[in-house]
């Protein structure tokens, strides 16, 4: 897993380093069955402007695994609920997409499974008509 990480206006603090590298390791070990090289680009950037909800930081992340993309992007007044709320939406929207992935592979093994059967049985898919039961 690559990952390229850039911070802006801010200059980082071992602690800060070392939450980071947790919340990173994290979604390595979520991405370890994962075939291919996902690319993470984690940005961290301290506003110069304060907007009108007391946002002061930002923490964007973008993964790409193969041709899919996940782009968040979070506003907070402290460095840490912003980072927390990246990585809590990116481990979320990962899992969404591996638990999608899946559910289409078992639904079609299922389907391929029992396709023999019905063949050597003669049994062919039967479709109803919408209109079949309106008396």
């Amino acid at each position: 897993m690559e990952i390229n990480f850039n911070a802006k206006n801010y200059t980082l603090t071992p602690s800060e380093h070392k939450i980071l590298n947790k919340k990173i390791n994290n979604i390595k070990n979520i991405l370890k069955k994962n075939k291919g090289n996902p690319f993470l680009k984690i940005e961290i950037e301290e506003l110069a402007k304060v907007d009108d909800l007391g946002n002061k930081f930002r923490c964007e992340a973008n993964l790409t695994i193969y041709d899919k993309s996940i782009y968040i992007n979070k506003l907070h007044s402290k460095l840490r609920s912003a980072i927390d709320e990246c990585f809590i939406d990116l481990k979320t929207q990962i899992i969404k997409g591996t638990k999608k992935f899946k559910n289409n592979i078992i639904k079609s093994a299922i389907k391929n499974k029992y396709s023999f059967l019905n063949r050597l049985l003669g049994r062919k898919n039967k479709k109803q008509d919408i209109y079949d039961n309106i008396e």
